[in-house]
């Protein structure tokens, strides 16, 4: 350990990152799967082929030959549906009429057999065109064996938002869900269960994950963990945030073309309550807030994480008609350098740290964001309680890939009633 308080090492499977990031293995590594189901991937993969080869080429009959007589097509972005193999062939029909340029790759693709005659697979298609830009979407497809065939029988495909990063955070796609964990003590001593609950958030640019570790004792730690992908580093990294204070920053590493935890970073806490006292000053921002006006809006929800050691924030900003876009941000003591940090998680795929310092009665939060294209920019930011009811924020000035930017106008935040 350095004298910072922060301990770098290689993933072992010791120690309280090591612990935490254990339950992140249930399935990812040392899992091959039998014979039976590699050939159940193979020949579902060989059909997914054959669905690009005949869109590509525009043919309409073969495409919708693919599916089940009685399959589906969900568009989640719309809502529209688009059931039996007879509809399905007139919307290819159409759309091809459209645009006979329209072109399709799939460049992420993970299969799961469920059963020896069903099978899941999980992805990212792209559609590129003569007449338009590059268009990007996420779909599941449920496949099913019939008279020894495979064919498509549902597919749910949702748009995203061009600078996604799906596509580098597919394979783990397998997370998503709820899992428990029993880890027996060889000695007889009892041993450990371990909860949790993984979730996509909105353009499937992080995964969240909450996690509960028990033993006999009772709940020995919790907390909240945020996957993404570094555009700057080129890799998947990942924060965990645990009951305790402590904060353990990942840096995922490709292991036979599988991802898995690689060199971490251990931010270690100090006593419980020194977490809490150096939050206390923020307890005004807990509740509801919202700002709405013919510009745009902005909302804003902060409540306590597990023992009161972080802050856990979610917003969301519009403008009409312009862009709408969604986040998570985590504020927290840092004992290493005697401050409150946050991070921020925005669903079009950035990140970013601020350091927060108070002045008199208000407190500025001064950033460095990572943007989804990995340019580098910066921000300060105010925010100050106004009455019991009203937040005043305002950025005074930021810094994109070095031209600074004007800041905005300040806003004042209305606390929202109580709806439980």
């Amino acid at each position: 350990m350095n004298r910072s308080g922060r301990c770098t090492r290689r993933w072992r499977g010791e120690g309280p990152a090591a612990l935490i990031l254990a339950a992140l293995l249930l399935g990812s590594c040392g899992h091959t799967g039998s014979q039976a189901e590699a050939r159940v991937a193979a020949e579902v993969e060989a059909v997914a082929a054959t669905y690009v080869t005949t869109f590509n080429r525009a043919d309409a009959e073969a495409v919708a030959a693919l599916w089940t007589e009685d399959g589906a097509f969900v568009d989640q972005t719309s809502g529209l549906v688009t059931k039996g193999r007879a509809r399905i062939l007139r919307r290819m029909q159409h759309t091809f009429a459209g645009d006979p340029s329209l072109r399709t790759e799939t460049p992420s693709l993970r299969v799961q057999p469920v059963a020896p005659d069903v099978a899941v697979a999980e992805g990212l298609v792209h559609f590129t065109s003569e007449s338009g830009p590059l268009e990007a979407a996420a779909f599941v497809t449920l496949y099913v064996k019939r008279d020894g065939r495979w064919r498509i029988h549902r597919i749910w495909q949702t748009e995203l938002d061009l600078h996604s990063h799906y596509e580098h955070l597919a394979d783990l796609g397998w997370m998503i869900g709820e899992w428990t964990d029993d880890e027996q003590d060889p000695r007889g001593s009892g041993g450990r269960k371990i909860r949790n609950v993984c979730r996509w958030t909105r353009n499937r640019n992080f995964l969240t994950r909450s996690f509960e570790v028990l033993d006999a004792t009772g709940v020995r730690s919790q907390g909240t963990e945020v996957i993404g992908w570094d555009p700057v580093a080129g890799r998947i990294r990942s924060w965990t945030f645990d009951s305790r204070g402590g904060v353990a920053e990942c840096l995922w590493e490709q292991v036979d073309g599988r991802w898995r935890p690689g060199e971490i970073t251990d931010h270690e806490p100090e006593a419980l309550s020194r977490h809490q006292e150096a939050l206390e000053d923020l307890a005004w921002m807990i509740g509801t807030w919202a700002h709405r006006d013919e510009e745009g809006s902005l909302e804003f929800s902060c409540r306590w994480a597990p023992n009161r050691t972080f802050l856990l924030g979610r917003f969301k900003a519009s403008r009409p008609g312009l862009w709408e876009h969604e986040g998570i941000s985590v504020i927290g003591w840092d004992p290493a350098d005697r401050c409150l940090r946050s991070r921020m998680f925005d669903t079009d795929g950035g990140h970013a740290e601020a350091i927060w310092s108070r002045e008199a009665d208000q407190w500025i939060a001064t950033a460095r964001h990572v943007l989804p294209d990995g340019t580098v920019a910066s921000s300060i930011q105010r925010s100050r309680p106004d009455g019991s009811d009203g937040w005043l924020w305002q950025r005074i000035s930021r810094e994109v890939d070095g031209e600074w930017l004007p800041g905005g106008p300040e806003i004042r935040l209305v606390r929202q009633p109580d709806v439980r």
